[in-house]
């Protein structure tokens, strides 16, 4: 894939057949070229005023690289049944077997490490990037040896179902972790399974728990939550389940279930757009009160809100 165009906070790229994809930074995210569309669109519907900086090939050629995702592997160990992958989304592929050599790794960092700026980023993608945990360990060990003089910071999105296994791995190299948790064990596991339809919710806890006994200071600073909002899920239910001690300091970034998810077809949108309108009344009057903002409003509403108190006279200068 080429780099095409990029904001503050966004990177478009397009693969060889012209589909586009966008690298969230923020929450080290890729929204594939179904999912770029809808985000455009629903940053355009937000009134929120950014614009896409074409990246031309002599910015290419001088280009200091920040960023390094590698998908490690198609493989996951779940089934969740809104998963892109999941094969309930018409045009899409389904889980794949197929992982990274370590020959392409080592091809991408060097290619990364030399273009790359004193400070950068490798983050871990998949699938599940932990079942090719023997691949991330080569590369870590790969940069530490061969590229000691960079800065380097590393971040993974997972379903941390295989955490306890790496406990101590992603504590000592500082991995920031994207965790995916959809709430109580009710909701996640209503999506969020193995194969044999089995949920995770208590596994993806206990590893939780674990971790944080394990060293409290890095849970709290580098555990965030990613959390995805089906319609038939209960909205205060995941609010109420985010406000437990275990996740009050932890930064969430909330996605709903793509519009073309079949089992979402028959579901009455406007229950859901009424339970968001009820929670953005709350948002506001905890922000004009004085009140403290629970963290889940926050990231419901945060993107839309931000911008004004950025603004520079007239003109906004939205913080994305």
């Amino acid at each position: 894939m080429l780099p095409k165009k990029e904001s503050n906070n966004f990177v478009l790229f397009l693969d060889l057949e012209g589909n586009e994809t966008i690298y969230e930074r923020v929450f080290n995210t890729i929204h594939d070229s179904t999912n770029s569309k809808d985000l455009v669109a629903t940053l355009e519907e937000l009134e929120v005023d950014f614009e896409f900086e074409d990246i031309t090939e002599d910015k290419l050629k001088n280009l200091s690289l920040e960023n390094l995702v590698l998908n490690v592997t198609d493989q996951c160990n779940l089934r969740c049944d809104y998963c892109i992958y999941s094969g309930n989304y018409e045009g899409q592929r389904v889980h794949g077997t197929k992982s990274m050599p370590i020959s392409t790794a080592k091809i991408a960092i060097d290619i990364f490490m030399n273009k790359s700026s004193e400070k950068s980023n490798v983050l871990f993608y998949g699938g599940e990037p932990l079942i090719a945990s023997n691949l991330i360990r080569f590369t870590l060990d790969h940069i530490a040896r061969n590229h000691p003089e960079k800065n380097v910071q590393y971040g993974m999105t997972t379903n941390f179902t295989l955490g306890h296994q790496n406990l101590d791995f992603l504590i000592e190299n500082n991995f920031l972790l994207s965790v995916s948790l959809d709430g109580d064990e009710t909701i996640h596991d209503s999506s969020r399974k193995y194969p044999n339809g089995k949920g995770t919710h208590s596994r993806v806890v206990e590893n939780l728990l674990a971790l944080k006994e394990r060293s409290p200071e890095y849970f709290e600073k580098r555990v965030l939550f990613s959390v995805t909002i089906s319609t038939p899920n209960s909205l205060e239910s995941i609010k109420d389940y985010f406000s437990q001690e275990l996740f009050t300091r932890h930064p969430l970034s909330i996605q709903t279930v793509e519009k073309r998810f079949k089992r979402n077809k028959s579901t009455t949108a406007s229950v859901f757009e009424d339970r968001i309108l009820k929670f953005k009344r709350d948002y506001f009057h905890q922000i004009l009160e004085g009140k403290e903002v629970s963290t889940f409003l926050r990231a419901l509403f945060d993107r839309t809100v931000l911008p004004i108190y950025a603004r520079d006279n007239e003109r906004i200068s939205p913080i994305i």
